[in-house]
């Protein structure tokens, strides 16, 4: 049904006639296909209802930054979007060293986006809170919560761990919010010939510190590559505020990895041990 939705739309708003439709959903928060067409591919996303704000943070992103590296939106509303399909394929977490330094230099111009507030991206085109405090406060009470069922996780440890995000919340900094892609994982940056081919998916977009993308990022690759990222940004940043917002990107990931995957879980656990030496 989507598709023949999908191929009447290409039709009336693009003059283009679809040769084939690839299921390319890896989320569950939208729909997302692979159109061909005669001319070249293009990317169509559809959230799922309840979630159409993502329409509004793709185009947002997209339309401030001019980049070869970014997709371009042709069309939109507030069902659907469509956008340029990039060619590549996701890097390994350890090589090679010019691709994540060529990361870090495009990471560079997002974060040049001067925002307002702290959090997800709003359709006012600010952060959902004003403070870093309320932003804080809103983290703790979705996420702590969800700790109950983890037996290594009682009051004690969870009531350190929310004294250590307080102590240390001036690695927000009021004045400055920038543009965040908020999920710098594999599955959103792509790679051809070892070169950098794209960074994707704003659908997350948040606003605060730029090192708030980096605490992401850090989880997901090598030690080497990420200081090859940290080169490649061109810009110092201090390691205590990326290691503090690795802890609160942890927080709110743990639960799902004590499910899911043991493995990392244990691993994650260590490295939150370490950052916040609880």
């Amino acid at each position: 049904m989507l598709d023949k939705k999908i191929i009447k739309i290409f039709k009336d708003k693009l003059n283009e006639k679809v040769i084939k439709i690839t299921d390319s959903s890896n989320g569950l928060a939208q729909i997302v296909k692979i159109v061909e067409t005669k001319n070249k591919k293009y990317v169509f996303k559809n959230p799922k209802p309840g979630d159409g704000i993502m329409i509004y943070r793709e185009n947002f992103v997209c339309s401030n930054l001019k980049s070869k590296f970014i997709p371009k939106v042709f069309f939109k509303t507030k069902n659907y979007l469509i956008e340029s399909f990039l060619e590549g394929t996701r890097p390994e977490r350890n090589k090679p060293e010019i691709f994540y330094y060529s990361l870090g230099k495009n990471i560079r111009k997002i974060h040049k986006v001067k925002m307002t507030g702290f959090g997800e991206l709003q359709k006012n085109g600010k952060g959902q809170y004003k403070t870093a405090k309320q932003y804080i406060d809103n983290l703790i009470i979705e996420n702590f919560p969800k700790f109950k069922n983890i037996k290594s996780f009682d009051k004690k440890i969870l009531k350190y761990l929310e004294k250590f995000i307080y102590e240390n919340i001036n690695c927000f900094d009021e004045k400055n919010s920038f543009l965040l892609h908020f999920d710098l994982i594999p599955d959103n940056i792509l790679m051809q010939d070892n070169k950098l081919a794209g960074i994707i998916d704003f659908g997350d977009a948040n606003c605060g510190p730029v090192e708030y993308d980096f605490g992401k990022l850090y989880l997901e690759i090598s030690d080497k590559m990420f200081t090859k990222v940290l080169e490649g940004y061109g810009k110092k940043l201090e390691m205590k505020k990326i290691q503090y917002f690795v802890v609160l990107h942890l927080l709110c990931i743990l639960p799902y990895f004590y499910k899911v995957n043991r493995k990392r879980y244990e691993k994650s656990v260590k490295l939150l041990r370490k950052f916040s030496k609880f």
